[in-house]
This record gives structure tokens, sequence and C-alpha cells, in this order.
């Protein structure tokens, strides 16, 4: 089994117990895989991957198992981290994600083959943003299974960096989020390999959701275009400094941050996978695309609950 490509190994009837020697939730597994066997991995025949082919993507990596390590840092006792040992007390949690979405291959993909878990529970604002480095080393798979717990009256920074490897990173991500808290995403990617990123969240809220950008003081232009295809779909213009040249976003030293609101008081209509792509779209002229826009640092999504 280990010698087959992603796109053979689902010919195989039976979970294979071998990747990564899995002994552990064995019956909440193998369910997760026969519902995986009738919905296959998702194609552009899916309509909530009609922008991206993942089955042809991925359809030549090796179905072996990637080393994989996740280092979360923060300085301070604000929050608790579990691991697997979380699932096994807590068995119905495991496949929670296919309550909400229940025709969604990555999820169960993800379930069937989880070999990394994260359960962050923050309690209280952390003075500094959260790191969560994953580094992956080789061309096979690896399947990252996380769940953020941030309570009450909570603003917090997450920080995701992706390095290494060559293969296929599935990350199944969940977010309970309380009351009077905001989430601040950030993700960089400095892998070669294919991501999959799934996010759950609470249909039963609204929330506000918004990009934040940073960038440092060479950014040669005033202004940045933006494409968003999410469920709004549109092309914007997000000021960086005034007709004088004076940066309107907020910073210190070289660095500058603004914030656009994209969407106000959104409900999600389903819990579930919730795509959301953002593209710069800046020219000189009437020229092509300027492919790489030196000086933009980071693109981040914001998350927090609606207050009316």
């Amino acid at each position: 089994m280990k010698d087959l490509t992603m796109a053979n190994f689902l010919n195989s009837e039976k979970l294979d117990l071998s990747f990564d020697n899995l002994t552990l939730l064995n019956n909440e597994r193998i369910e997760a895989y026969k519902n995986l066997k009738n919905i296959g991995i998702p194609s552009k025949r899916n309509e909530r991957w009609k922008y991206t082919d993942l089955k042809n993507d991925i359809r030549n990596i090796n179905f072996s198992l990637c080393e994989t390590s996740i280092d979360i840092k923060d300085s301070s006792e604000k929050i608790e981290i579990n691991e697997i040992d979380y699932f096994i007390n807590n068995k119905d949690d495991y496949l929670k994600p296919t309550k909400y979405l229940n025709d969604e291959g990555v999820i169960y993909l993800n379930l069937s083959y989880s070999n990394l878990f994260r359960v962050i529970t923050i309690k209280e604002t952390p003075k500094k943003p959260i790191f969560v480095k994953i580094d992956t080393l080789g061309k096979g798979m690896t399947f990252p299974r996380f769940i953020f717990n941030i309570l009450p009256d909570i603003n917090v920074e997450i920080h995701f960096l992706i390095r290494g490897g060559d293969g296929f990173v599935n990350q199944l991500i969940e977010f309970n989020i309380d009351r009077n808290s905001t989430v601040n995403i950030f993700r960089v990617n400095e892998s070669s390999s294919i991501h999959s990123e799934t996010f759950i969240s609470d249909t039963t809220e609204m929330y506000d959701l918004s990009l934040r950008l940073r960038h440092n003081i060479n950014y040669e232009f005033q202004n940045i275009f933006i494409f968003l295809n999410s469920s709004i779909q549109d092309t914007f213009e997000i000021q960086l400094s005034d007709k004088q040249g004076k940066w309107l976003g907020t910073g210190v030293s070289d660095v500058r941050e603004v914030k656009y609101m994209l969407e106000s008081g959104k409900k999600f209509l389903r819990k579930g996978s919730h795509q959301l792509r953002v593209e710069q779209a800046m020219r000189y002229g009437f020229e092509n695309k300027i492919e790489s826009l030196e000086n933009l640092l980071e693109v981040g999504l914001v998350i927090s609950k609606h207050n009316e």
C-alpha cells in the first residue's frame, strides 16, 4: 500500500492502518474511510472546488507518511495544549466535523488518517501572537488536525508558518469562538507541498470578516487592488497612503498595517469548508499583472463575533 500513489490508494476497500502505524481511534477512522470511499477526493466537478482540481493535483503523490513536526510558540501560560489523548477521552468530538458537513471528501480523508493532533484552548488574550510552525520533509503526505477553543473576551493573532516538503498537507482546523472574541489568522507558506485547509466554524453566530494587510514603508504604490473570490466576488481597491504619501496604516518602525472590512454581520449558512481566495491585481499601466509584489509582507483574515 505504501508504494501506491494518491490516485490509486482508494482502490483499497479497507483503511490502511499501516499508515503511521495507526492503532488508536480505529472505529472512528474506519467509519470516516467508508464515507471517503463513497465521496472521493474533490475535483472541479464539485461546486465548492470549481477553481481547484485537487484530485488531479495530488494524483502522483506517494501514499506514504511525510515526516512532519508541529511547534506552537507562545510565551505565556494563557493557552493549554492537548494532543491525541483529548480525542481518546472525547471520542464523540473526533467525527464532529462530519455532522457539520457530511459531503466533503477532504474532511473524511483527514479523519481517516489524522496523524498529528493539537487542541489549543486560549484562556486569556496573549500579549504576543501565537505561531504554529508546521515543518514537513519528503514527498509523502500528512494530516494535521487542530481545534482552537477561544474563551470569551479574547483577541488573538494566530500565524501558521508552513515549511519544507514536496508532498500533500491536508489540515483540518476547527474554531470554537466564544462571545466578544476575535481571531486574526495569518498564513505564510514556504513549502512546495500542495495544501488543503478546511476551517470549521459555528453557524449560529454572525461574524465580521476583514482583511489585514501588512507592508513596509518601501512599498512603491499608494494602494493595492485585490481580487476576492468567496461568497462575494469582486475587485476592490485598498488605499494605503494619502496623496501626500503619508501611510494610512498603523505601526512602528518600517511596518504598517491596514484593516479592511469585507463583510459585516455575515452568517454562515452551513458549517464546514468556507473558501476565501485573495489575489493581488496590481499592474503597471496596461501591462500584465505584477507577479511579485515587493514589500507587501502579509495578508491575513480576521474573524470576529459581530456586535450589533
